[in-house]
């Protein structure tokens, strides 16, 4: 299976639009409290993490008991499925969506059931659709998968029709996903964890806070849940830089207010320039990122991608997504100067 966030590393001098991560790079304050702290890295890591769980709580508005981190929101998705999953359950994937829910859920459970996506109503998630398959699988789904805003469509999962399956679904967990959250205007759904204990949120500092390359995530759940996991997670998970930078990047209130107003901006100014080419099917988004159809220029994916990595330009071919084809690819927002460099050229190729 092919990482995302790895094919920068396959190029050279490439302006990188396939990483969906904050294009002001990581805070200044969590890039100094690294610095400032490299003679402790011979000592071992907080394995609790108590000081970046109290943090992680006061960003999401719950206490530290509903909080557990871990080494990039991927180990708390491959965690969560072991401790929760056996071969006798059935998981439900509304797809397309990221990939790493189907490769962890596929180690420990017994069967995937994947419900596909329309593409002509932007792949929304809806609640209906979703409560169906649940009561029309025998083998019961222990847990559903949901992403919101949703990779790779940007699309956000209104509060309603989440707690419509939570209350009507109370027996299958509903894992959330809310790696992308800061780059919309929307509210998490962290608050909600204690009034439903079938609710686990999903949260990251590698998109919007741009820690990718410290692996820091963390997971939101009733404290029942929560002491479970932590019994079952390895010790000193997370490692004493990815500690110190994400808790100094969740205290920069000016960093994240700068982040926000500029990626709105840019975001709306790359919409518009990818909306004006003519061929393109620009899906709207509310994250940082633009699932875009390109049928019609009769290129496929991995055709518009090899085309562009030739002006230095690196894109995601979204053909290996489930319930996608070459027809797709994902480009992310950057700056303004990058973002023009980026639609010169694929105006130049179309």
């Amino acid at each position: 299976m092919t990482c995302h966030g790895d094919d920068a590393y396959k190029y050279s001098d490439v302006i990188d639009f396939a990483s969906n991560s904050n294009p002001c790079g990581a805070s200044k304050k969590a890039v100094d409290a690294i610095r400032n702290n490299l003679d402790r890295i011979s000592m071992y890591p907080d394995s609790d993490c108590v000081e970046l769980c109290k943090e992680f709580a006061k960003y999401n508005n719950v206490c530290s008991e509903n909080i557990i981190a871990g080494n990039g929101a991927s180990e708390v998705i491959r965690l969560f499925c072991e401790v929760f999953l056996n071969k006798s359950d059935s998981v439900l994937i509304p797809s397309p969506v990221f990939s790493g829910f189907e490769a962890n859920a596929r180690l420990f459970c017994g069967e995937i059931k994947y419900l596909l996506l329309n593409s002509c109503d932007d792949f929304k998630i809806n609640a209906d659709e979703v409560l169906g398959e649940i009561n029309r699988v025998k083998n019961r789904i222990k847990v559903v998968f949901l992403c919101s805003p949703n990779n790779p469509s940007g699309q956000f999962i209104p509060k309603e029709s989440i707690l419509k399956i939570l209350k009507e679904a109370p027996e299958t967990y509903v894992f959330l996903d809310e790696s992308f959250i800061e780059f919309s205007e929307m509210d998490s759904m962290s608050s909600e964890v204690e009034k439903h204990g079938n609710l686990f949120v999903l949260r990251s500092m590698t998109k919007f806070f741009a820690l990718a390359g410290l692996r820091v995530g963390c997971g939101v759940g009733n404290k029942n849940l929560i002491e479970i996991l932590r019994g079952a997670k390895l010790e000193w998970n997370v490692n004493f830089p990815g500690q110190v930078a994400a808790v100094e990047s969740l205290k920069d209130k000016e960093y994240i207010e700068n982040s926000k107003f500029l990626i709105k901006k840019e975001k709306q100014n790359l919409f518009n320039g990818l909306s004006l080419i003519n061929k393109l099917r620009v899906y709207p988004s509310y994250t940082n990122f633009f699932l875009v159809d390109i049928e019609k220029t009769g290129l496929k994916s991995g055709e518009m991608k090899s085309m562009l990595l030739k002006k230095n330009i690196l894109i995601r071919d979204c053909s290996n997504f489930r319930g996608l084809s070459e027809n797709y690819i994902r480009i992310c927002t950057r700056t303004k100067k990058e973002n023009e460099k980026l639609l010169d050229a694929i105006k130049e190729i179309i």
